[in-house]
């Protein structure tokens, strides 16, 4: 068996609801109303409509399903934090139709990626 990453040991070891609040800084914990510093909560509110940012979203119920279905199969071993992230790039790579050979890099976030080329 190969190491497992901190992100893969979190995941066997946290509940579902618990990673989507864990592991950032203070802008992720959750206040009595259960919303975050941004007012958001880590659930869908059903027959809402939210405008996107860049900063913080409240799921869509087809996001958070899609979540929790990657934290069961990575929780299970059914697939890797890398096989998913590769599955992203890929699809990445076919909806804007780039040519072979070209990369796509994954961030948290954009003030935490700088480009040298």
């Amino acid at each position: 068996a190969g190491q497992v990453s901190l992100v893969e040991n979190m995941a066997l070891n946290a509940t579902y609801p618990q990673i989507l609040t864990e592991g950032g800084d203070d802008r992720l914990i959750l206040n009595k109303k259960g919303t975050n510093k941004y007012h958001c909560t880590p659930k869908p509110i059903v027959g809402s409509l939210f405008r996107g940012s860049c900063t913080c979203n409240i799921p869509t119920e087809t996001a958070y399903q899609a979540a929790e279905a990657a934290f069961y199969s990575l929780r299970s071993g059914e697939i890797s934090v890398g096989d998913i992230m590769e599955g992203v790039r890929s699809r990445i790579k076919s909806l804007y139709d780039l040519p072979a050979g070209t990369e796509v890099f994954l961030c948290p976030s954009g003030s935490d990626a700088e480009y040298m080329p």
